[in-house]
Formats: C-alpha cells, structure tokens, sequence
C-alpha cells in the first residue's frame, strides 16, 4: 500500500509565474486562489487541484504551479512525496 504524502513546506528551486488570463484582465477579476500540491519524490509537481478562488484564475495558477520543482523532501534520509497549498495573488490593476 502507498504511503501518503508528507505535509511539508518544501523550497521551490523553480517558479513560474501564471499568465494572467486575459478574460479575468479585460473583466477586472482578481483575488487570491489557493493550489494543493502534491510534490513527487524527485521534486516535480506530480498533481495540482485548486482549492478555493476564481476558477479562470486559478486555472492559470494550476498550470503554472505544475511547472514548479522543489527541493526533494527528506524523511529519514529518503526523498518522499509531500503535500503543500500554494496561494497566488492576482491584482488587474
């Protein structure tokens, strides 16, 4: 049976930045959305679900965050999948 993954607060050695969603831009939507994570053992962001926000934002959130590495999170001396929530803010101004 799979373990579940660790709730950490891992380093990203890697961003990037969301493409802000011209139909939010043109209609002034902004705010902040929140992305759990699931961070594989090699340090890629293996799965991405928003969890609260605009869904056109957080979208954009989601697929940049998928692009995202982090540090590989160590139990024990292992690398270990683990778990996080990413907040992005968007302002269209």
């Amino acid at each position: 049976m799979p373990e579940a993954p660790v709730q950490a607060h891992p380093a990203a050695v890697k961003k990037v930045k969301p493409v802000y969603p011209k139909l939010a831009r043109d209609n002034h939507m902004g705010g902040v959305v929140r992305v759990q994570i699931i961070i594989a053992a090699d340090g890629h962001v293996r799965d991405a679900t928003l969890v609260s926000g605009n869904a056109v934002l957080g979208q954009a959130a989601v697929d940049a965050v998928k692009k995202w590495v982090y540090e590989p999170t160590l139990v024990n001396g292992r690398p270990v999948e683990a778990t996080t929530v990413v907040q992005f803010r968007f302002d269209p101004d």
